[in-house]
């Protein structure tokens, strides 16, 4: 809408669609509560989005995958932009290291009365900040078919209410990761994602009615993820995907008694994809997807047969 960047696809909620960077789970996509998205332009590489008939490598949601990978610094010079808008500033820099290039990019909001517009001509109490990194390596001496991309995100909200009769919110990102692309033989090649993404949020009640509240999530990943290409163009697509989850919530009911909630679990996929790109207007996907292991303590052995089938009528319009 005009006021939110928040996205709804096929019909279904907004917390229903994934969104990933680089491989790690983001929890909480978006500023001051949905208006702005925490992703800056300035660090992306390229978009992958399903809007349905997810392939057998994504799991844990409804309505679509969005795919965000950061794009590496300038390997031959180093350089720098700035930028500044009424809302925020933000600053980028990049350049190369020894076997590669390093990119930071950060924002940082400083006229939050703007939004006054979009809130009744009140003072808007939204603070928020981004920052992200990305180290790419690579070296003959360690292996001269493998690429090394560190990469780390940090982001922040607060909306921190001047009336003391009305509550306040924090809420922060943090993810750290590992990727790992090998080229073992001319036609295998694989990707090995490690990450960590956690997320708090809490509530402050200051003297409003509302109780305090404070919840956390803690992500552990790790995704291997190999693709055999044949001469006909077609791709065999097979991996597994291991998820560490906690989480912890604390609040405070009615009566003042205080209450903590704390929940742990693992979950152990698997799957196998064959895609057939041999034709140039056709192209055919069939696959399975495991589930061994499952968050949910009383879920048996899953399994999901996931087929796609599309029609290019032209090169801008598919069926």
């Amino acid at each position: 809408s005009d006021v939110s960047a928040r996205y709804y696809v096929r019909g279904g909620g907004s917390d229903q669609n994934l969104v990933l960077l680089n491989g790690a789970t983001v929890y909480s996509p978006f500023h001051t509560l949905g208006i702005f998205s925490v992703v800056d332009p300035e660090m992306v590489s390229l978009l992958e989005f399903h809007e349905g008939g997810f392939p057998p490598s994504y799991g844990g949601r409804l309505s679509s995958i969005l795919n965000v990978v950061t794009r590496d610094g300038n390997r031959n010079r180093f350089q720098g932009t700035a930028n500044a808008t009424l809302l925020a500033g933000k600053l980028a820099l990049e350049g190369p290291v020894p076997g590669g290039s390093f990119l930071v990019t950060g924002r940082k909001s400083w006229y939050a009365s703007v939004m006054k517009h979009y809130l009744r001509n009140q003072d808007s109490p939204f603070d928020f900040y981004d920052l992200s990194w990305k180290l790419s390596y690579s070296s003959p001496a360690i292996d001269e078919n493998s690429r090394f991309a560190f990469h780390g995100f940090m982001s922040g909200d607060q909306v921190i209410n001047d009336d003391p009769f009305q509550e306040s919110y924090l809420i922060r990102n943090k993810i750290l990761g590992l990727n790992w692309h090998k080229i073992w033989s001319t036609p295998l090649y694989s990707v090995v994602s490690i990450s960590y993404s956690g997320f708090d949020a809490e509530l402050y009640p200051n003297l409003s009615h509302s109780k305090p509240r404070k919840n956390r999530v803690s992500d552990f990943s790790a995704d291997w993820d190999f693709t055999y290409l044949y001469d006909s163009r077609d791709e065999f697509a097979f991996g597994w995907q291991n998820k560490f989850l906690s989480t912890s919530l604390e609040l405070q009911n009615l009566y003042g008694n205080r209450l903590s909630v704390d929940q742990h679990g693992a979950d152990l996929s698997a799957y196998a994809d064959y895609r057939f790109y041999r034709w140039d207007k056709i192209g055919f996907t069939i696959g399975i997807r495991f589930k061994f292991v499952a968050v949910s303590e009383y879920r048996p052995l899953l399994y999901e047969l996931r087929g796609s089938l599309t029609y290019r009528l032209t090169p801008s319009v598919s069926f």
